[in-house]
């Protein structure tokens, strides 16, 4: 029952972020980030169900006159990041950095091994989902799709 309040907040944040980007807005500091002095997201959680992006100013967002598909990928790898790390209770940034074994292994094997593990702590993850965050290739509409796939998959 949690997983699907976790996927409804998490796809209320996802139709969010499609509108800022649809007008050239582009969030780039959703994430957590544990290596600041004080780790935050810059999403604000009301209860029961509603949640604002917050700090658009600064360094958090960039705003642009026309579509930006640079500005695009860091807020996708952002809200990729965020939502991850919601899902699977890990903090990924710490996680991959303390990984860094590519010498040790091929990167297959390395990632294959981060799959693995990653799945141990959490069964209702899609495989293909944590390889796409893996290659950076977790876009907003890759995103949607594993969100409506997590919600219709049955939990034992």
């Amino acid at each position: 029952m949690l997983i699907i309040k976790i996927k409804k907040v998490l796809k209320k944040l996802l139709i969010k972020v499609q509108e800022l980007v649809e007008h050239n807005i582009y969030h780039i500091d959703l994430a957590q980030r544990p290596n600041k002095i004080f780790p935050n997201t810059n999403v604000l959680l009301q209860l029961p169900s509603n949640q604002e992006i917050i700090d658009l100013d600064g360094h958090s967002a960039i705003y642009t006159e026309f579509f930006s598909d640079k500005a695009l990928k860091k807020t996708e790898s952002s809200l990729a990041m965020l939502v991850m790390e919601t899902l699977t209770k890990m903090n990924l940034e710490t996680y991959l950095n303390s990984m860094d074994i590519s010498g040790l292994l091929a990167p297959m094997e390395l990632e294959n091994a981060i799959v693995e593990n990653i799945l141990a702590t959490n069964k209702k993850l899609d495989s293909l989902m944590i390889q796409d965050f893996l290659k950076s290739e977790l876009t907003l509409d890759r995103i949607d799709f594993y969100l409506d796939k997590l919600g219709r998959k049955r939990i034992l």
